[in-house]
């Protein structure tokens, strides 16, 4: 599995023994029924049987964010996404706004036209992408190319009458109606933005609230996978503890992992507190017995409000012995 790859891991576990696969988006027709649900649904979802254990989880490549056209609007914007580490690429077709002193720390500048390029640019599921161009023609054939693309985020700059007038359009091309309405337009949160780089900070607040929706722990998550990845290939052991079921309010949600270290150290979190010790004492014991383990913090008790616990959800996790895996699945797609 290559790094920036997008797919999927399936794991079946038993104490002493996981069976894994990864699976590309192409390759899910051929995948067990978790993986495809998995993958079309964004998120790990967690089986139990009587005797084994299944997990599904995502995996996506880091969010980038393309703009398209080099106005006033997009160079704000290309500056507060810097900010944020969310990676630019803007694509202009006028040399004049393609320049790298508008946008000193895009990864890319693409010069080019628009429908050309839009034509063969790859985009996926991490996707981000703003259509700010010169004018509402070049904006309305700009979505045509994007509209039957993968992203997980399209928006155009536009007035509320151009917007309705664009939707109405699309439809009757044809274009699914819920796919039309995904499109976010009028661009931004409604925060009253009128200068150039209030409609920046608009738009940006509104394509982080929709990462965090879709990928709420990928920061978290790539720092403890790197860390997994690191002891496997010196083939040193460890625990790594994910979280795969919640109910009620919970410190952290599904898909959210820490690495417990043989010495007790942890790198990542799963919330802190009295049940974070309760799971990593358990990690420790699943690694001196080279076992699997499923570990189940109900804090919401009374006991466990007093014991310093998060009061009000109910945890399950997995915590999987570096010891059974393959070198390769620790540091899957990260």
């Amino acid at each position: 599995m290559g790094e920036g790859q997008a797919a999927v891991l399936w794991q079946r576990f038993q104490k002493k023994d996981i069976t894994a696969r990864v699976f590309t988006p192409d390759q899910l027709d051929q995948a067990p029924p978790l993986a495809a649900r998995a993958w079309e649904e964004k998120r790990l979802l967690w089986h139990t049987g009587e005797d084994t254990w299944e997990k599904a989880e995502p995996f996506f490549p880091p969010p980038v964010l393309y703009i398209i056209g080099g106005g006033h609007i997009s160079q704000a914007l290309a500056a507060l996404a810097a900010i944020v580490e969310l990676p630019v690429v803007v694509i202009e077709d006028r040399p004049e706004y393609a320049r790298r002193e508008l946008f000193p720390r895009a990864r890319e500048i693409i010069c080019a036209p628009f429908l050309e390029t839009l034509a063969g640019l790859e985009l996926g599921p991490t996707s981000f992408v703003v259509v700010a161009t010169r004018g509402h023609r070049y904006d309305y054939d700009c979505l045509r190319v994007l509209l039957p693309k993968s992203w997980a985020y399209l928006g155009m700059v536009g007035s509320r009458k151009k917007v309705g007038e664009m939707r109405e359009m699309f439809i009757k091309e044809g274009f699914p109606p819920e796919r039309v309405e995904a499109i976010h337009s009028p661009i931004g949160l409604p925060i009253g933005a009128q200068t150039p780089a209030e409609i920046g900070v608009s738009i940006l607040a509104e394509i982080i609230a929709e990462r965090r929706r879709l990928f709420a722990s990928e920061e978290d998550n790539r720092q403890v996978l790197a860390a997994a990845a690191q002891l496997a290939a010196a083939g040193k052991e460890g625990v790594m503890v994910t979280v795969v079921k919640t109910q009620g309010s919970t410190p952290r949600k599904a898909g959210t992992r820490m690495l417990v270290h043989p010495d007790g150290r942890i790198t990542g979190t799963i919330g802190g507190g009295q049940g974070e010790d309760m799971a990593r004492e358990q990690a420790l014991q699943a690694l001196a017995a080279g076992e699997n383990r499923l570990c189940h913090l109900d804090m919401t008790s009374s006991v466990a409000s007093g014991e310093g616990m998060a009061c009000g959800g109910i945890m399950d996790l997995v915590l999987e012995n570096l010891a059974l895996l393959g070198a390769g699945e620790a540091g899957c797609c990260r």
